[in-house]
């Protein structure tokens, strides 16, 4: 993967991300600055992506842990701990718990 398709496939996460959070969680706030993406829940709990360019890797990092993602040959965000649960699945806890 070039460098370019890393950061046109995690924009594309990032826009995809608040996409969700604005049809289905509304009382989901979310910031972004750069490389990083915040996600504020109703409880005041915070949920942090973060695009580490160098090391081509999504970080999702909320009160449940902080998780290393890569995006496998189709684009697909797969978790660097082998059997672990899918990024969108984690992202989905970390916003319901």
């Amino acid at each position: 993967m070039t460098k370019r398709d890393f950061i046109e496939l995690s924009e594309k996460t990032f826009n995809d991300i608040e996409q969700l959070v604005d049809d289905q969680y509304p009382d989901v706030d979310f910031d972004r600055e750069g490389n990083v993406l915040t996600l504020t829940l109703e409880d005041g709990k915070v949920v942090v992506i973060n695009r580490q360019e160098a090391m081509e890797e999504m970080w999702l990092a909320s009160p449940l842990g902080g998780m290393h993602f890569y995006y496998d040959a189709a684009g697909v965000l797969v978790n660097y701990r082998k059997g672990e649960k899918p990024f969108a699945e984690c992202l989905k806890e970390a916003l319901e718990s």
